[in-house]
């Protein structure tokens, strides 16, 4: 029997990069940014008041919800729910998650979905399974269809990293010579591997040529897709976001877009001018 949407039955952290106007319609458990010896619960307020003072290379950093945050998150949720959780390859999150499952004794009830992705990326799984429980599907075949889009590729996501000092101290990024890059000025996009471990994919001297290549790799993506989805998130860098975002639109097959403010643990792993961009083919 299908069962219809309540709010609240999907539960996501703070790594993850939701359209806007989800943000009251899923439990959002904030990551933590590290400043001088202070710890910040990384709310979006965070970005608006504090942050962009706090980013100094090598003097801030972030740690993962407590299993206290995460049973807290989880006290609001009605059952049988699903978790939407940044990539195991980047993060302990879900330790501390199902920990606090298995507190709040719902672990047979709360479906975790480890994304293998971060910000934007996870911001469309988030709409897709949004949007396949407002048709009235069942969290467990919510979970079955997102597993399958993930098991055959159909969630595609970049980063471009804003200034690749704050990726060096951050140690996300696997086999990134930040120092190096940073010395050439180079602007580097990284991306997710299978195993969601992040993975430097394109080097380039000059912001507008790794523009260039986010689009083009981002036009193929919606060429291909059946009902494309296009997430945007940025740091400070709302005019390229715009930008990348027109000339995708340009293509008359983006079923759906949004653009919204990347996390703050991102931008403490990132810098000003980070952004994520991803395509999903939601074909259900």
């Amino acid at each position: 029997m299908k069962e219809a949407y309540v709010m609240y039955r999907v539960i996501v952290d703070g790594d993850a990069d939701i359209p806007p106007e989800l943000y009251d319609k899923v439990v959002y458990v904030p990551q933590y940014v590290i400043s001088e010896g202070v710890s910040y619960k990384a709310t979006r307020e965070l970005i608006s008041e504090k942050l962009e003072e706090m980013l100094i290379p090598g003097k801030i950093s972030t740690s993962m919800p407590s299993t206290g945050d995460f049973l807290e998150g989880l006290k609001k949720l009605q059952y049988p729910a699903i978790a939407i959780h940044v990539s195991s390859g980047i993060s302990s999150a879900y330790k501390a998650l199902r920990a606090a499952a298995e507190m709040l004794g719902v672990v047979d009830k709360l479906y975790i979905f480890d994304t293998l992705t971060a910000a934007a990326g996870i911001g469309n799984y988030v709409y897709a399974a949004h949007t396949l429980l407002e048709n009235g599907m069942d969290i467990a075949e919510v979970y079955r269809i997102l597993i399958d889009m993930q098991k055959n590729g159909k969630v595609q996501t970049l980063g471009l990293v804003g200034d690749a000092r704050f990726a060096a101290h951050g140690g996300r990024v696997s086999g990134l010579a930040a120092a190096a890059a940073n010395a050439l000025k180079f602007q580097v996009i990284v991306s997710p591997d299978e195993k969601g471990v992040l993975k430097v994919i394109y080097k380039a001297f000059g912001r507008k040529k790794t523009l260039r290549y986010i689009i083009k790799w981002a036009k193929e993506l919606i060429e291909k897709s059946k009902r494309p989805v296009v997430g945007i998130s940025h740091a400070w860098c709302e005019k390229d976001a715009a930008f990348v975002l027109e000339e995708l639109l340009k293509t008359g097959k983006v079923a759906y877009h949004f653009m919204t403010y990347v996390n703050p643990t991102l931008v403490a792993h990132g810098g000003k001018g980070t952004m994520s961009v991803s395509v999903m083919d939601i074909d259900y």
